[in-house]
């Protein structure tokens, strides 16, 4: 193999490992705050069920904007696109970090939620595309993992640092991750082209189809 086929093939895998990260770094960010209720429900003088809407919001939310993406995003590059994800939930964590009123925190969720919908609709997808066809199951994987590491690494660090440095200091850390991946996806993602854009039709037979999904026996 050339050197250059060398380099090339390494900038793949390079590029499909950070997509993980990110997918590391979006989990985390979505689950973190559910071990950090007491803290931020006493910090922000709420009840402790109402500041659970950051996280069960952000699920229904981010279900809804996955949904929503090939209709919506399919006729943008992906490049450009995931690196402004990135740098959007990076920005929403640094919201949430500083914000002093449970309204500030929950539309900072919000906005959070939508992006990494988003993202998680176009991330695997993106991953198989640009590996090698024979390599498309790993890169996937790869992808994947990076919802496992975050349940296993990500979510105890993040509580942990909340523990220590409070919750403030784990939404940061999550945006400080965050903004480093964008910055390594700048570097190592190549250019894609956009897709064919879905329509509202194709959106609704998804819809269709999962609800005969969900009422089989």
């Amino acid at each position: 193999m050339t050197s250059d086929g060398t380099d090339s093939s390494l900038r793949i895998w390079l590029a499909v490992i950070v997509l993980g990260i990110a997918s590391f770094d979006s989990v985390s960010a979505e689950l973190a705050p559910i071990g950090l209720l007491s803290q931020i429900a006493r910090d922000l003088g709420r009840d402790q069920a109402a500041v659970g809407l950051i996280v069960s919001l952000y699920a229904w939310i981010g279900a809804a904007s996955a949904l929503l993406s090939p209709v919506l995003l399919q006729k943008f590059p992906r490049k450009p696109l995931l690196i402004a994800f990135m740098l959007i939930l990076s920005a929403t964590n640094v919201a949430a970090m500083i914000s002093h009123s449970f309204e500030g925190l929950l539309l900072a969720r919000t906005v959070g939620a939508v992006v990494r919908g988003f993202y998680w609709a176009m991330a695997a997808a993106v991953a198989s595309k640009i590996a090698p066809s024979r390599r498309m199951g790993v890169a996937t994987a790869i992808v994947f993992g990076g919802i496992s590491m975050a349940t296993v690494v990500g979510v105890p660090l993040a509580n942990l640092v909340g523990q220590v440095s409070g919750w403030r200091a784990a939404f940061g850390l999550i945006g400080a991750i965050g903004l480093i991946t964008s910055a390594l996806m700048v570097a190592v993602l190549p250019k894609m082209e956009a897709g064919t854009p879905a329509g509202w039709r194709e959106l609704d037979r998804s819809a269709a189809d999962m609800t005969c999904w969900g009422s089989m026996p």
